[in-house]
């Protein structure tokens, strides 16, 4: 389990640093002024926003184990929780093209 848990301190302390170089390659690329880097600022963003998107499913599955470890225990936090997410997903109205 430690060995598990080490290996994830790690696959975040790179995504941190991916992320970092990523954020200082766009400042320096943004700090010239040639229009030939536009090609490698459209990489660099392309590929901060990829890094920042696993850094978001990251913490939304941590996020996700934390409220199944509370909501197995708390069963009304699990009541509110799920009835708040049903209520948030209900459609209530649909528009066609027209606005009808």
């Amino acid at each position: 389990m430690k060995k598990l848990y080490g290996w994830n301190i790690s696959c975040r302390q790179k995504l941190r640093k991916k992320i970092a170089d990523c954020k200082r390659s766009l400042s320096a690329v943004n700090n010239e002024e040639m229009s030939d880097f536009w090609d490698e600022t459209r990489k660099i963003e392309n590929r901060l926003d990829c890094l920042l998107e696993k850094e978001e499913n990251y913490w939304r599955q941590r996020s996700i184990i934390d409220w199944l470890k509370r909501g197995d225990k708390n069963t009304r936090f699990f009541h509110w929780k799920t009835s708040n997410r049903r209520a948030r997903n209900r459609i209530s109205v649909l528009w066609d093209s027209g606005g009808n």
